[in-house]
C-alpha cells in the first residue's frame, strides 16, 4: 500500500493545499513571515506521517507521529495569531482550527494503532500516546459542542438538534479513527523486535533537524 493512499496523509496534504491557497493572498509582510511559517509546518506534518509509515522500528514510527503532532500544533497557533491580526475572520480561522484537531485526533489514532501491532513496546513514546489519546477524549466533546453551538446560533431548535449533531459529530470522528487504525494495519513493520534506545530517538531527531 502506498502512502499516498493514507487517508490520514491525504487531509494533511489538502489541509496544506488550501493554506497555501489562503495565504498567497495575503500582503507581502504577513505573506513572507507569518504565513511562512504556518505553510511549512502544514507541509511538514504530512511529511513527518510519510517517515512514519515507511519506518520499519516501532519507536521510530511512534516518534515520527509526534513530530506530526508537533507541527499541527504550531500550525494552529499560527492560526490563532492570524486571526489575531485580522488576517482571518473569525469563522475561517474557526473552520480551520477544527480541521488541525481532528487531523490531531486522526494523528493519535495512528500511533495508537501502531502501538497496536506492537504490544511488548515499553518504549518513550508509549506514554505520550496515552495521554494524548486521554485528550483526544475530551477534545471530541469539544468539538461536538462547538458544532452543536453553532447549530443553535442559526436558530435551529435547540431541543433537538444539538442532540442530533451530537451523534453524527461523534460518528465522524470514530468513522476518521477506523479508517487510520487499518491504515496504519497496513504500514510496513520489521520482524525484528522494537528497540527504544537514546541511539534510535537521536537519529530520528537528526534526521527531522536535517529536514
Amino acid at each position: 500500500m502506498s502512502v499516498h493512499s493514507l487517508r490520514i496523509h491525504a487531509r494533511a496534504e489538502a489541509l496544506a493545499d488550501r493554506l497555501s491557497v489562503i495565504i498567497e493572498l495575503w500582503a507581502p509582510i504577513h505573506r513572507d513571515g507569518l504565513g511562512r511559517s504556518i505553510i511549512e509546518s502544514a507541509e511538514d506534518i504530512a511529511a513527518q506521517i510519510k517517515r512514519s509509515y515507511e519506518a520499519r522500528i516501532t519507536d521510530e514510527k511512534l516518534h515520527r507521529l509526534v513530530l506530526a503532532d508537533e507541527c499541527i500544533q504550531e500550525a494552529k497557533h499560527g492560526i490563532y495569531r492570524s486571526i489575531n491580526r485580522a488576517l482571518l475572520d473569525e469563522h475561517e480561522g474557526t473552520m480551520l482550527t477544527r480541521s488541525f484537531r481532528g487531523l490531531s485526533i486522526s494523528t493519535i489514532e495512528f500511533a495508537n494503532a501502531v502501538l497496536a501491532r506492537d504490544p511488548e513496546y515499553r518504549g518513550q513514546w508509549r506514554p505520550w500516546v496515552e495521554r494524548r489519546r486521554a485528550w483526544k477524549l475530551r477534545a471530541m466533546a469539544d468539538v461536538v459542542d462547538d458544532v452543536a453551538d453553532d447549530i443553535v446560533d442559526m436558530g435551529v431548535d435547540p431541543t433537538l438538534e444539538p442532540q442530533t449533531c451530537r451523534v453524527s459529530g461523534l460518528m465522524e470522528w470514530f468513522d476518521d479513527a477506523e479508517e487510520d487504525q487499518d491504515d496504519a494495519a497496513a504500514s510496513p513493520t520489521s520482524d525484528a523486535t522494537s528497540e527504544n534506545t537514546s541511539d534510535t530517538a537521536s537519529d530520528t531527531a537528526s534526521d527531522a533537524a536535517k529536514g
